[in-house]
């Protein structure tokens, strides 16, 4: 296994760059996934890193070695594609061990490692069948199989369950994760989905327009997140980013004012911020205290309820877990929790505080 280090990495299709400069370091044995929305940069960062897209300007070592001219067959990668990149007339044992006939390991050895692979990932009653005969899921895993023959120093996945249903992403997020910790492999996972990214990632990449907005732990990410791209992307549902104006004594978020929480009535801050609420943060209380709405949409999930406020400013996303006997159509209060609120420059966009990791 190796570590994927880039230092200074450029990309430009003529006149336009998709990727300024980036920096990022992924140590040995890492799962990293690389998040943001489509069109961030994050399939063309990962195709540089496989030696399918050439680097404009900058460094790509893979291990010790840089690898900026290498060709993709000789950076000792293997990725694993979206739409499984299957030979339709190959049975799921040709598909698997066609790298290791490229490279005429020994028959004994191909076997071998064909056999441990679709142990592995469940496939050895389906050896023998072609992929046309097998489910969306049964055929990511003879992709994952075809990569894990080659005992490669790095995994490349691009956007490797988007063609799955609902279901079947979650059971296949899971298998992808105890892989890994069994292969002990370096892995660089891309997805848009962030819920993906929470889950599966030691360490995820948020992008924006090519250039890498945070990168950390999801929890940290989550708990902190650097400014209000970030705080708008990662969390299901959306963090409620609302405008508000801070006086000397207090803070009047959507033209509700409030007393200025106690743990921010020393700091110095700007007149104008953004205050960030998860949905989890914000109660539901009688029509007449806290801030006005009207409830527009509920979304029973089960165990919880997804409820959009209409406040005639703009919508806020409550989540709550005791069954509120709501309508739409009804008049209610919200109520932030202003201890786990996240405060953001309304200029820059750049994240003022930090909530206790308990909250929010």
């Amino acid at each position: 296994m190796a570590s994927v280090t880039l230092t200074g990495v450029n990309k430009h299709y003529g006149a336009v760059e998709v990727i300024p400069r980036l920096d990022l370091a992924i140590e040995d044995g890492e799962f990293v996934v690389l998040v943001g929305p489509s069109g961030c940069g994050k399939s063309t960062l990962l195709r540089m890193i496989a030696g399918l897209e050439p680097i404009t300007a900058g460094e790509l070592r893979i291990g010790e070695r840089v690898v900026n001219t290498v060709a993709a067959k000789n950076r000792d990668i293997a990725m694993v594609f979206q739409n499984y990149a299957l030979y339709p007339h190959k049975t799921v044992r040709q598909n698997i061990e066609f790298a290791l006939k490229l490279r005429k390991a020994p028959k004994a050895e191909t076997a071998r490692r064909v056999a441990e692979a679709a142990e592995l990932l469940e496939l050895t009653p389906l050896l023998e069948r072609y992929p046309r005969q097998l489910s969306g899921g049964q055929r990511q895993r003879v992709a994952m199989g075809r990569a894990i023959v080659r005992n490669p120093a790095v995994f490349l996945f691009d956007e490797p369950l988007s063609n799955l249903d609902a279901k079947l992403r979650v059971e296949m997020r899971a298998q992808i994760k105890a892989l890994h910790r069994r292969l002990e492999a370096t892995s660089i996972y891309v997805t848009h989905d962030q819920v993906e990214a929470m889950t599966m990632g030691d360490r995820i990449v948020v992008m924006r327009e090519g250039v890498v907005q945070q990168f950390g732990n999801p929890i940290d990410v989550y708990d902190a997140p650097a400014n209000l791209f970030v705080a708008g992307f990662i969390g299901s549902p959306a963090m409620n980013l609302l405008p508000g104006v801070v006086d000397q004594d207090g803070l009047s978020i959507l033209g509700t004012r409030f007393a200025r929480p106690a743990h921010l009535r020393r700091e110095p801050l700007p007149e104008n911020v953004i205050c960030g609420f998860r949905p989890d943060a914000v109660s539901i209380i009688e029509e007449g205290e806290g801030i006005g709405g009207t409830v527009e949409v509920i979304e029973p999930m089960g165990g919880e309820t997804i409820a959009n406020i209409d406040t005639g400013h703009q919508m806020v996303t409550v989540l709550y877990r005791n069954r509120l006997p709501l309508k739409v159509g009804e008049r209610v209060g919200l109520m932030p929790d202003f201890a786990s609120m996240h405060l953001f420059d309304s200029e820059s966009g750049r994240r003022i505080n930090k909530p206790s990791p308990t909250c929010g």
